[in-house]
Formats: C-alpha cells, structure tokens, sequence
C-alpha cells in the first residue's frame, strides 16, 4: 500500500503546471457545471440557493459538480499525461 502512495507520488510531481493543464482543468470543471445543471432534479433545496446568476443552483450542486469536474480534471490531466499528449 504504501509503495503504491510513493510510486504515484513521484508520477506526481513530473508534471508541471502550464497553460495546457490549467485549461483542461478549467474545461473539465465548466462542463461538470453544464452536465449538473441539466440533470439535478432536486435544486434549491437549501438556505445557499441565492448565487448571483444561476437560478435556483445553489452552493451544494456547484460544490457537487465542481468536485466531480476536478476528479475528472485530474484523470485527464493524468491520462493524457502518460500517453504522453501533454
């Protein structure tokens, strides 16, 4: 377990931040918020439902989505990185 952690560590910090991976990010998470926009049914169920232009999507979607698009960010990022796109 533990040789598994360092081994995915040190495949970690090969990588360096550029303009490349901050966009894939960036696109990743603006299309978690499309896709969880469309398909939560239940919306605006909490006191945090009052975001500046986004009727009745409240913090708890943006912070569903925004979770779900940095998981898929970071697998892209990761991916494309081993195939060697980035």
């Amino acid at each position: 377990m533990i040789s598994n952690i360092i081994s995915s560590s040190s495949f970690v910090s090969d990588i360096e931040l550029n303009t490349r991976i901050n966009m894939i990010m960036i696109s990743c998470n603006i299309i978690a918020i499309l896709v969880g926009r469309y398909t939560i049914k239940l919306r605006g169920l909490t006191p945090f439902n009052n975001i500046a232009t986004l009727k009745e999507f409240g913090m708890p979607e943006l912070l569903a989505t925004m979770s779900l698009g940095h998981i898929i960010g970071v697998a892209s990022i990761l991916g494309l990185t081993s195939i060697k796109i980035i």
